[in-house]
């Protein structure tokens, strides 16, 4: 755990050095979107987490013997933050949601959307595929990872929800995880500290390469910290979320549970 929580530290302070040196790129290059707001903001901070997390990541493979569950980490990572950058960069107005991207896909588009969901699949299938002794564990593992990367995505509709959502999620798996490598995002948590005030005050948006960093973060450590039964029980709980979606906004949801609805407001400039 020690060597994770000092792989945060770095991370936080890698983020904490270059948080102004991002900003200011995403400004000059125009890397702007409109939020549930109407308010036009830099967008594509998520590009600061990846790489804070990837410097934090490497002192783990300097003092680990198992550097190979580190690369194959960075491996998706690089993966998914690739995807996730791209989907920032082009604006798609015209496609809405996943099934819109594989519907354009199948007949012969491409999207950046379609691009992000096969970087998506091809990453998790690949880290499941390594780290999967059966079978079952393979379907487990792909699945979970794939929801986790989406989950996010979900709950990624208002300042500072997604790493609220996250912070949570960690938290949870901390609890119930029985290996130490339960800890690995903590490499994320210090990473987006420097950045979770602006992200709350909407002084900028970590975009898609942030949600999905987030998401997947969580899911390769579920996978390599969960048992098989709090596996099944968190795809459970991502296909319930999943489906709710599909019917209803999260955000009324959300807005309906006082609870929920406090939660979500905490650290904003007033209820939103």
């Amino acid at each position: 755990m020690i060597f994770y929580l000092i792989g945060g530290l770095i991370g936080f302070l890698s983020s904490f050095f270059w948080r102004d040196i991002i900003l200011d790129f995403l400004i000059k290059y125009n890397f702007k979107k409109v939020n549930y707001r109407n308010k036009k903001v830099p967008v594509g901070m998520g590009i600061l987490l990846f790489f804070s997390t990837l410097i934090a990541a490497y002192f783990i493979i300097f003092f680990t013997e198992q550097a190979f569950i580190y690369y194959l980490f960075l491996f998706g990572l690089s993966l998914i933050a690739f995807a996730g950058i791209l989907d920032d960069s082009i604006d798609e107005k015209e496609v809405k949601g996943l099934k819109g991207h594989l519907r354009k896909l199948f007949k012969g588009e491409l999207s950046a959307g379609a691009i992000k969901a096969l970087a998506g699949i091809f990453a998790a299938f690949y880290i499941a595929f390594l780290l999967s002794g059966t079978l079952s564990d393979l379907i487990l593992n792909l699945l979970l990872i794939l929801f986790s990367i989406n989950i996010i995505n979900l709950f990624d509709l208002r300042p500072g929800r997604a790493l609220k959502v996250f912070f949570l999620m960690s938290a949870i798996i901390w609890l119930i995880g029985d290996f130490s490598d339960k800890y690995l995002t903590f490499l994320l948590i210090g990473s987006s500290f420097p950045i979770w005030k602006g992200d709350l005050k909407e002084q900028y948006m970590l975009g898609d390469i942030g949600a999905n960093i987030l998401g997947y973060s969580l899911g390769f450590t579920a996978v390599i910290s969960l048992t098989p039964y709090y596996k099944m029980l968190s795809i459970g709980l991502f296909l319930f979320l999943h489906l709710i979606a599909e019917k209803k906004s999260l955000s009324e949801i959300i807005l309906k549970v006082p609870f929920l609805h406090y939660l979500d407001n905490l650290g904003r400039d007033k209820i939103q």
